[in-house]
């Protein structure tokens, strides 16, 4: 058996902070970058007639629904605007 030696680090309580915030940082930042964090797909700014060819319905029903507000979105102008995420985030709602 061999064996192991133990090493002491002497490091200042600031730098230990500093290196915690930093890998803290650069975790959320892989995970928030990671397209299967809190949704399977990344974030697109879908139209009226995207939505209503993913739910498969027509994109009148799509602005009926939205001004029901039973679907996310937001109005900029005329156009409609959704997020694929938000959209997808409905059927997994309870």
């Amino acid at each position: 058996m061999s064996k192991e030696k133990n090493q002491v680090i002497g490091i200042d309580l600031e730098d230990l902070k500093d290196l915690i915030q930093v890998a803290v940082r650069n975790e959320m930042e892989t995970c928030l970058q990671d397209c299967r964090f809190g949704t399977e797909y990344k974030d697109e700014v879908w139209n009226r007639n995207q939505v209503a060819t993913f739910l498969q319905t027509t994109p009148e029903k799509i602005s009926d629904s939205f001004i029901k507000k039973e679907i996310p979105g937001r109005k900029v102008g005329r156009e409609y605007k959704f997020l694929k995420s938000q959209i997808v985030g409905m059927f997994k709602k309870k």
